[in-house]
C-alpha cells in the first residue's frame, strides 16, 4: 500500500478540448481536467537516432489517488514550484488501478520534449 506522504509532486491532468470560434475556425487546446498530488518515478529511458538527430525516450510511473475518467488521450503537467521556468509534460500511455482496488491509479507516461 502506498503512503499519502509519498505524493510530493503537484500535477495537473489535462485533456484536449476543441472549440469553434464565430467564423467557424476550429481550435484545439489543453484544458485542466484534474489537479492532485502525485508520485513521479522514472521508469527507464533510451536514446533514439532518427532523422540525423538523437532524441531521448524517457518513461515514468505517475501514481495518484484513484480518479475515474483519466484516459491515455490525456497528459500530465508538472511545474516545479521551486523553479518557475521548469514545466514538464508527460503523455499518458496507459492507466490501471493498483491491485484493482480503486485506491491508487498508476499512469504509465512518456516525457514529452
Amino acid at each position: 500500500m502506498r503512503r499519502a506522504g509519498e505524493l510530493r509532486h503537484r500535477i495537473t491532468i489535462q485533456q484536449m478540448t476543441a472549440t469553434t470560434d464565430a467564423s467557424g475556425n476550429r481550435t484545439e487546446a489543453w484544458t485542466e481536467f484534474y489537479t492532485c498530488s502525485a508520485k513521479i518515478e522514472p521508469r527507464g529511458g533510451r536514446e533514439l537516432f532518427q532523422a540525423d538527430r538523437v532524441s531521448a525516450d524517457l518513461t515514468h510511473d505517475v501514481t495518484i489517488r484513484y480518479k475515474a475518467g483519466i484516459l491515455p488521450a490525456m497528459r500530465v503537467l508538472y511545474a516545479d514550484p521551486k523553479n518557475a521556468l521548469t514545466e514538464r509534460h508527460f503523455e499518458i500511455r496507459a492507466t490501471f488501478a493498483h491491485k484493482e482496488r480503486r485506491e491508487w491509479l498508476m499512469l504509465i507516461c512518456r516525457e514529452l520534449d
